[in-house]
């Protein structure tokens, strides 16, 4: 193929020169980012227990950043219970729910595993570029806009936080 038929096929991506160079530097800069683990399992015929758990756990990666981002903030049983919500967080939401004993409880639970687990979003998300972490940015806006919807129509409605904006979630996880 001559040089004028690989141009032409990537005119039809690239139209302009500047969304060229535009694409030349984001390749350039993730070539620049640090890469992630590279985890081979083998053998798992008929374990699918222990296969989801070392998927639902990063291969393992998700400890030691969470010992790293918390380290001196948060006692052994508070990173348990946080590493719990990432692995598990359907089954531990049903367990911590069911033990707190009163509603004011169960919100600062919540509240605090939420802010956690944005704090490790955040770190996690600057492994990558803007481009790859935006549409989870988004998708996280609307969970976010959809429970505090349902908060409202509830009538549990509260005063908003002066940092977070009205449509602005993703702007306030700093993502």
């Amino acid at each position: 193929m001559s040089t004028n038929a690989y141009l032409r096929a990537l005119s039809y991506r690239f139209p302009t020169a500047e969304s060229a160079i535009a694409e030349t530097a984001h390749l350039r800069a993730v070539l620049e980012l640090p890469r992630g683990a590279v985890h081979v399992v083998s053998d798992v015929h008929g374990e699918n227990k222990k296969l989801e758990h070392i998927l639902r756990n990063g291969s393992g990666s998700l400890r030691p950043l969470v010992d790293r981002v918390f380290a001196g903030r948060l006692d052994d049983a508070e990173r348990r219970t946080l590493l719990n919500l990432v692995y598990y967080p359907r089954e531990t939401w049903a367990e911590r729910g069911e033990r707190a004993p009163s509603g004011d409880a169960q919100r600062a639970f919540v509240r605090e595993g939420l802010t956690r687990q944005c704090e490790l979003l955040r770190v996690l998300a600057a492994r990558y570029s803007l481009r790859h972490v935006m549409p989870y940015a988004r998708e996280a806006a609307r969970a976010l806009d959809t429970l505090q919807a349902a908060a409202e129509r509830r009538g549990r409605r509260r005063r908003r936080r002066p940092d977070v904006p009205a449509h602005g979630w993703a702007v306030h996880l700093n993502l």
